[in-house]
């Protein structure tokens, strides 16, 4: 029942579909949050699948990848650590060399973090970008060679639907991997 999840029956403008969103109550009345989409184990098994058949082929990638996770979690903790020095070295001890030190040493780790991201993310969308134009060669080709039956008794638009929403599965499997 979509109208149940807002005050009076009525949605807000804007609002589509009440799958795709969650009403959570707050102090200035209702706010809409996007509802993070569920992980199946079909959704696992796809992944363990299309990781499996392209490792050799992205295993280098997939290494940079993991590598600038760890490097981007090193500076989140890197961070708090730094943090640590500003309290008791700045305030507490008076220490005039941190006041140019650690500005100098936040923003390194700030820059090393973006640029771990940027690296992580970036190489994610281009593996994600050849499995999914590799899996649409393989649907295409399959397609090739099917009779002419299956084409009588299929409509185009759904044949094509079919075939874009099922790499497109792939490629939501592969981003819910990545977040």
């Amino acid at each position: 029942r979509p109208s149940a999840l807002f005050r009076g029956g009525e949605r807000p403008s804007g609002s589509t579909s009440a799958s795709a969103s969650r009403c959570v109550a707050g102090s200035g009345g209702l706010a809409l949050m996007a509802k993070p989409a569920p992980r199946t184990p079909g959704d696992l098994a796809l992944v363990r699948r299309l990781v499996g058949e392209n490792a050799k082929d992205f295993g280098g990638r997939y290494a940079i990848v993991v590598a600038a996770m760890i490097l981007f979690a090193a500076t989140t903790g890197g961070t708090a650590w730094l943090m640590r020095d500003v309290v008791d070295g700045i305030f507490f001890t008076r220490d005039e060399n941190l006041v140019v030190l650690i500005p100098i040493l936040m923003g390194a780790l700030f820059v090393m973090r973006g640029v771990a991201n940027y690296v992580s993310l970036v190489i994610q969308a281009q593996i994600g970008n050849a499995i999914v134009a590799r899996l649409q060669r393989r649907v295409f080709d399959h397609v090739l060679r099917l009779d002419l039956d299956f084409f009588a008794k299929t409509h185009s638009a759904d044949l094509v639907a079919r075939m874009l929403q099922q790499t497109n599965a792939a490629r939501d499997a592969l981003d819910k991997l990545g977040n």
